[in-house]
């Protein structure tokens, strides 16, 4: 809540040093809290997306542990490693673009005059 505050006294500072230029970074800054909240949402989504695979990989591994016994038995191991790497893949997919996101994120708010 005191951010504000914060950015009020700053601006006051700067505006004294450098005149009406400290409103041109001031300007980029608050058009770009929009693009940041954008970002940061759908960051947000491709984490859910993402846990909802590695949900479906825990699942099948938990039901293939738990059942052990009818697995060997019936030699059920590779239709179940299947299942597993399907899910994993789709996880790595999904863990991928939230990488690559998350990077440009940061280089986004590096590139940013604070």
């Amino acid at each position: 809540w005191d951010g504000l505050f914060q950015i009020t006294g700053y601006m006051t500072i700067l505006g004294t040093l450098l005149g009406w230029t400290c409103l041109i970074g001031l300007f980029v800054i608050m058009t770009s809290i929009p693009i940041m909240g954008k970002m940061t949402g759908k960051m947000f989504g491709m984490n859910r997306l993402m846990v909802k695979y590695t949900d479906e990989r825990v699942k099948t591994v938990n039901e293939a542990l738990q059942g052990i016994l009818c697995v060997k038995m019936y030699t059920w191991e590779d239709s179940f490693a299947k299942q597993v790497d399907k899910s994993r893949q789709e996880e790595l997919v999904s863990l991928r673009k939230i990488a690559y996101y998350r990077a440009f994120f940061r280089a986004y708010m590096s590139a940013l005059p604070i």
